[in-house]
C-alpha cells in the first residue's frame, strides 16, 4: 500500500515538473546588451540603376531600396550616395541630404529618391573614428560601448553629418546617434566604388 502511494506522488511530482518544463519562458537577452547586425548597402550611383537599395536604418540593420523610402521615412538613418564627385561615396543623414544644396549627386537628389519628408525629424550624426574607438569586435554590452567609445559623441566637434564610406576606407570604425538618440558604431567590411558600388557593415547598437 505504501509503495502504492509513493507511486503515485512520484507520478504527480514528474508531471509537475513536465509541465512547468514546456511553460518555462526562454531567457530574456539583458537590457544592457547590444544589437549585432551586418547588413550591406547599394550605392546610388547614377541613373542605370532603377531602385538603387541605398537606405539603412540602423537601429534594425534594415536596408531600403528608392520605392520603399517613403513608407520607412520614421526609421530611416543614412543614405548612401556620391558627394561631390561620382566616386566619392558618402553615407549622409536623411535630415540634411539635399541634391541640390550642398550635396552635388550628379543623378539623385531629395525628389528622385522621394525623401522630400525626410528632414523635418530624420537627424543621424556619423564620425569615422578609427583612431579612437578601441574594441570593437569585443563590445556586447552598453558598459562595453561605453569603455571603448566613452563620451566621444558628446563633443561637438566630432559630430558630422555626413563621412566618407568608400574601398580605401575598409576596417574603419564609425560611431553615430541616430534620430532616436541611440548611440552605436560600425566597421566597414567591404565596400566598392562605381555603379555597382556597395558597402557592407557590421553595426552594433544600444538596445
Amino acid at each position: 500500500m505504501k509503495n502504492r502511494s509513493f507511486l503515485k506522488l512520484l507520478i504527480g511530482a514528474l508531471a509537475i515538473f513536465n509541465l512547468a518544463s514546456c511553460t518555462k519562458k526562454e531567457p530574456v537577452p539583458p537590457a544592457n546588451e547590444l544589437k549585432h547586425f551586418t547588413s550591406t548597402v547599394a550605392l546610388a550611383y547614377n541613373d542605370t540603376q532603377s531602385d538603387p537599395t541605398c537606405f539603412i536604418d540602423l537601429d534594425m540593420g534594415a536596408v531600403y531600396p528608392v520605392s520603399e523610402a517613403a513608407a520607412h521615412a520614421g526609421e530611416i538613418d543614412l543614405v548612401y550616395v556620391p558627394v561631390y564627385l561620382e566616386d566619392n561615396p558618402f553615407m549622409v543623414s536623411i535630415g540634411v541630404f539635399d541634391g541640390h544644396n550642398g550635396y552635388t549627386d550628379l543623378y539623385w537628389d531629395k525628389q528622385t529618391l522621394g525623401i522630400e519628408q525626410f528632414s523635418t525629424y530624420n537627424h543621424t550624426v556619423i564620425r569615422n573614428s578609427n583612431n579612437t574607438v578601441t574594441g570593437f569586435e569585443t563590445m556586447s554590452t552598453v558598459a562595453d560601448f561605453d569603455a571603448g567609445i566613452g563620451d566621444y559623441l558628446n563633443n561637438a566637434s566630432n559630430v558630422f553629418d555626413d563621412e566618407q564610406v568608400n574601398g580605401s576606407r575598409i576596417g574603419d570604425i564609425y560611431v553615430f546617434r541616430t534620430q532616436q538618440n541611440k548611440r552605436g558604431a560600425f566597421k566597414l567590411l567591404d565596400a566598392q566604388n562605381g555603379s555597382n558600388g556597395f558597402a557592407t557593415i557590421e553595426i552594433k547598437i544600444e538596445p
